[in-house]
């Protein structure tokens, strides 16, 4: 038989990924106003120390990263100087929000080495990579776009008790994307998600 993985992740349904954002954007952002300021959040509602990084992207791929040990929050320079990245700045960081809300536990299991800890991340089986991936991607859609507010501010531009209009729908989401300050397809992605316009 072959060796178990090193690293099993649990499974959260969307749901449970939904509702805990839920909970952590009552708790952090009690105002309800709109857009959500996960920078401030993770500065200084979560006290995690904000870096600035050279490169980020470039090197591994990626906008914003949780430090090992859950305390520091790396941003890529290029990506936070520039404001015409900033929806995808503010998702990539709420994405790295879910990662600390929901996997903070299964940090104890990570070697604090580093060396150590990149052959450790290389060895995650895909399948457990992608739980963690599914699960933080989910929070962060659902923390920027919570279903409520959504569906109250979609009503302001489409009746759904009739088909939408493709051209009306185009500028629903295009209005909808400025209000949240994410980008045009994290919008699409909630509205179908949510049920709130069909997949096709």
């Amino acid at each position: 038989m072959p060796d178990p993985p090193l690293f099993r992740a649990p499974y959260y349904p969307a749901k449970v990924c939904w509702s805990r954002a839920d909970e952590f954007r009552e708790e952090f952002w009690p105002s309800g106003d709109y857009p959500i300021d996960v920078l401030a959040i993770a500065e200084f509602g979560l006290g995690l120390e904000m870096r600035v990084v050279d490169n980020l992207l470039n090197d591994l791929g990626v906008d914003a990263l949780l430090g090992i040990d859950f305390n520091t929050l790396a941003v890529d320079r290029d990506q936070y100087m520039q404001g015409r990245f900033h929806g995808r700045m503010r998702y990539s960081v709420a994405h790295e929000i879910g990662h600390y809300v929901l996997h903070r536990e299964l940090a104890e299991q990570f070697p604090k080495d580093e060396k150590k800890l990149r052959e450790f991340y290389s060895e995650i089986p895909e399948r457990e990579y992608s739980f963690l991936e599914y699960h933080a991607n989910e929070f962060a859609g659902a923390l920027l776009v919570p279903r409520n507010e959504l569906s109250s501010r979609l009503a302001l531009y489409v009746d759904s008790s009739k088909p939408i209009e493709e051209g009306i729908l185009v500028e629903a989401v295009d209005a909808l994307a400025g209000h949240f300050a994410v980008s045009t397809t994290v919008i699409e992605i909630r509205l179908i998600k949510e049920k709130l316009i069909g997949s096709s």
